[in-house]
């Protein structure tokens, strides 16, 4: 070995010396370096046993750049109009915190309209899942509501058919009076006074008493089906709009739609919206809801599926289809009572007959029988009849005292479908 060394040059020797230190130091970097890229893992707990995450605490260096970088981020979307979630897409799975409460009702509640703020501007909250109804054919069921669909619980919402009528008016003054708005469904002409529908009538079958054959002359204008209601109660249509009330189509001339071709739905549902937009002009609403006459083909024993699928494909892109809650019929348009007519000023209408007390108190018994301020109801009534109209202040003062709240159709799809397009 000090033959080795003694044949090389100092210079030499001090080359080798810097060599072997450089290797060295190269080599505790490379082992830094495998180090940073294997899995950090924390402890075990003392408590579970189990391995903890390692996760940065709140106010950490690398929490805070996390935070910046996810509100960057969402300004961005924010600005392109991309932030909201869209209608489709999935939510949360279950157990992973939104950053919202949940309550614990068997009725999911609506969701919080609550937004963060970023840099001054709004960032939009992430829209609500739909609240699922009940496992329906979509073929056979549009999206609406129909008997055994979610409710918001303790919520009443009043929906009257088959106006405007000159009672219409009288029950916008008691709506008015009570702080409360509704949703109207509207026809162009009159419904045929036979309440029964279509597809059970006979040609042998009687007029009810009232009706169009028994009246005579003397009858009241509204018992004409020649008569356009939508232009001749324009202006009814127009306060219920400005009194924050929702108008809805009931189909142009009250017809059954489960007997009607796809060119007939059709025509029975745009004809409301374009002679509402002649008349309205910019006043104009969007006319979301339909409510077929009689229910059908969803509600009568006498539909069948190969109508319920020609409706809903005819529907489906027209609006939300809605019904009535089972049981939250007023039955007002089962019969009529002695007395009961159309318009105050004919002949027929007496209002303190026997029968029409008795149908009064019939309807209230129906309304507030399941009425338990809990349950929630959809309630079908008819500004067609008095009787309705008479009881109508009576029954929001008992609702009210029941602890119920009321909504308009509305508020009911912002409860029910939140993520619902330009909504």
């Amino acid at each position: 070995m000090r033959r080795l060394f003694s044949g090389l040059s100092g210079w030499t020797i001090a080359v080798a010396l810097i060599a072997a230190v450089a290797f060295g130091f190269c080599g505790l970097l490379l082992v830094d370096f495998l180090e940073g890229l294997r899995p950090s893992s924390a402890p075990p707990s003392r408590l579970s046993g189990k391995t903890e995450s390692a996760v940065s605490p709140p106010g950490s260096e690398s929490a805070l750049n996390r935070s910046e970088e996810s509100c960057s981020a969402a300004s961005s979307l924010s600005v392109l109009g991309l932030s909201s979630l869209r209608a489709d897409e999935p939510p949360e799975p279950k157990g992973r915190s939104s950053g919202s409460s949940q309550t614990s009702a068997s009725v999911p509640t609506a969701p919080s309209s609550s937004t963060a703020t970023v840099s001054g501007r709004p960032v939009p909250a992430k829209a609500s899942p739909p609240v699922p109804g009940p496992d329906r054919d979509p073929r056979l069921w549009p999206r609406g509501y129909f008997p055994g669909d979610p409710l918001p619980p303790s919520t009443i919402y009043l929906t009257f058919d088959d106006g405007p009528t000159e009672f219409t008016p009288a029950i916008l003054d008691i709506l008015k009076e009570e702080g409360v708005h509704a949703t109207f469904f509207i026809c162009g002409q009159a419904p045929s006074l036979k309440k029964t529908p279509p597809a059970r009538q006979t040609a042998a079958q009687p007029e009810p008493a009232g009706s169009l054959q028994n009246a005579g002359t003397t009858s009241a204008p509204h018992a004409s089906p020649a008569v356009n209601y939508l232009l001749q109660y324009s202006s009814t249509i127009r306060r219920m709009i400005r009194e924050g009330h929702v108008i809805g189509n009931h189909c142009y001339s009250h017809t059954d739609l489960g007997r009607q071709s796809a060119g007939q739905i059709d025509f029975q549902i745009s004809t409301v919206n374009s002679q509402l937009k002649t008349i309205l002009g910019s006043e104009m609403p969007e006319l979301r809801f339909i409510r077929p006459p009689f229910g059908s083909p969803w509600l009568g024993s006498w539909n069948t599926a190969v109508q319920r699928e020609k409706v809903c494909r005819a529907l489906g892109s027209k609006g939300i289809v809605v019904l009535w809650t089972e049981g939250w019929d007023s039955s007002d348009s089962t019969d009529w009572a002695q007395g009961e007519w159309f318009a105050p000023e004919a002949r027929r209408y007496h209002p303190d007959t026997e029968s029409y007390a008795e149908k009064m108190n019939r309807e209230m018994r129906r309304l507030l029988k399941r009425a338990d301020g809990k349950q929630s109801g959809i309630i079908l009534m008819h500004d067609t009849h008095p009787t309705s109209r008479d009881i109508l202040k009576a029954l929001i003062i008992e609702y009210k005292r029941r602890g119920y709240s009321f909504g308009t159709l509305e508020d009911y799809a912002e409860w029910r479908w939140p993520s619902s397009p330009g909504r």
